[in-house]
């Protein structure tokens, strides 16, 4: 940003405006933040905000002088969805699409060392997701009496195992 330079010399003070930029990535000072959806589950995305800083905490703009980040994701299903969108500011968003309920763990390299940025790895708990009825499998039994099974439906026929239905 801009930044007031006041310089006195010889009993003479003079303001100059001062242009300063952003140093070199640092991934130790990368601040990673996670979409504030407590509801997680199975086919809904949690996205994972990098904003990428300097050794002395400030943004980085543009992607130019940047190394890509690179995710890896453990958890009940290795066939996990990931998506990388770079957003130009410096920032990047990480959405990862979870298939299994479960617990993950989204592990977020950065630099040319592929270095760990803080707080890595991250865990997501994933609830089962909606119900598919289509999916569904039901086995409904004919039970005498005496609680001894003698029949199923198959669809809407009765097969009989034993017995009068």
């Amino acid at each position: 940003g801009t930044f007031p330079l006041v310089v006195s010399l010889h009993g003479a003070t003079r303001t100059f405006e001062v242009e300063c930029e952003s140093g070199p990535p640092h991934v130790a000072s990368s601040v990673v933040t996670q979409h504030p959806d407590h509801n997680l589950a199975v086919g809904r995305p949690t996205v994972f905000n990098v904003m990428r800083r300097d050794a002395w905490g400030n943004p980085i703009a543009g992607t130019h002088t940047l190394t890509p980040m690179v995710t890896k994701v453990t958890g009940p299903e290795e066939h996990t969805e990931l998506t990388t969108t770079d957003l130009v500011n410096g920032s990047c968003n990480i959405t990862v699409l979870g298939k299994a309920a479960g617990t993950y763990h989204v592990h977020i390299f950065g630099g040319k060392s592929k270095e760990l940025v803080p707080g890595s790895p991250f865990v997501m708990h994933l609830a089962p997701g909606p119900m598919d009825v289509a999916a569904i499998t039901t086995n409904c039994y004919v039970v005498d009496s005496l609680g001894v099974k003698r029949g199923q439906l198959d669809g809407d026929v009765l097969r009989v195992e034993g017995g009068k239905t």
